[in-house]
């Protein structure tokens, strides 16, 4: 599995990093981080993934805008954020799951369930 993480504070995406390591194993091919959603755009256009797992508030700008533009890619996104008011207009945009922050280790698991179950 491919997995782009957009998330502006290093040591949560280190932690998702860490996580998906863990979780995945070898089925896990490569993670890549992305802190601006400029960032985020440009490495969807080069690279194929398989997930994304988009934090909702980067350095101030909605990462709904991300997921707007990107929800016909061929790959799967799981919102890891605390802006859970946001929830609904996220499934509105066809994400697989919205994992709440503070996240822990098992509910990121049920996430990433999700994904490799479909």
């Amino acid at each position: 599995m491919k997995i782009l993480i957009v998330e502006d504070e290093p040591l949560l995406a280190r932690r998702l990093e860490r996580f998906c390591q863990e979780i995945l194993g070898e089925r896990l091919e490569s993670v890549r981080v992305a802190t601006l959603l400029s960032e985020a755009s440009a490495r969807l256009e080069e690279t194929p993934i398989d997930l994304l797992l988009l934090d909702l508030n980067l350095h101030g700008h909605d990462g709904m805008e991300l997921l707007a533009k990107s929800v016909a890619g061929a790959f799967h996104t799981v919102i890891v954020s605390a802006n859970t008011d946001q929830a609904l207009r996220a499934f509105e945009h066809g994400v697989i799951d919205f994992v709440p922050k503070p996240f822990t280790r098992e509910r990121l698991a049920q996430a990433l369930q999700r994904v490799t179950d479909r």
